[in-house]
């Protein structure tokens, strides 16, 4: 599936955003609902944005390599990065996940916190897929985090 003229981020695949920054050597990996499917290892819903995450010193590495996209500052002190205005997130805790292909992508219990501020039905979706897969430690990490930063969230008590 290619991203449309209409909206460029429709439809967008990890391999398609791979091969748009393959020219830029500092660490860059993936975030948001996309990286939630690569940890899971197979597409669980439809995604209509594509989050990428890198350190706040090679944001600038990043985007030089980006030329033509719109940038702008978004809200928790991260950047959007997008055609059109979608989403680059700055800043984060990331692994490299082995699979059919290595993808470097935001720590799952990571991204389900940063889920957590504003939860939507996909973000339900995500939490449901992703808290199976969990080691106890992330899951503790995970329960710790929510207790401290949205002491009384509904994912807290179902983390167990």
């Amino acid at each position: 599936m290619t991203a449309s003229v209409d909206d460029p981020w429709s439809g967008l695949e990890p391999t398609e955003v791979m091969e748009l920054l393959a020219p830029v050597r500092n660490p860059w990996w993936v975030s948001g609902g996309w990286a939630i499917d690569l940890w899971l290892g197979e597409r669980t819903r439809l995604h209509d944005d594509f989050d990428v995450g890198c350190t706040h010193r090679d944001t600038l590495a990043l985007l030089g390599s980006l030329r033509g996209w719109e940038v702008y500052a978004a809200n928790h002190g991260r950047l959007k990065l997008a055609p059109e205005g979608e989403a680059l997130a700055g800043g984060g805790l990331w692994l490299r996940r082995k699979g059919a292909a290595a993808w470097d992508i935001q720590c799952p219990e990571v991204q389900l916190l940063y889920k957590a501020k504003d939860v939507r039905r996909k973000d339900h979706h995500d939490f449901d897929a992703v808290l199976p897969t969990l080691e106890p430690e992330q899951r503790a990490w995970l329960a710790r985090a929510l207790g401290t930063l949205h002491p009384s969230h509904e994912w807290i008590g179902r983390i167990g």
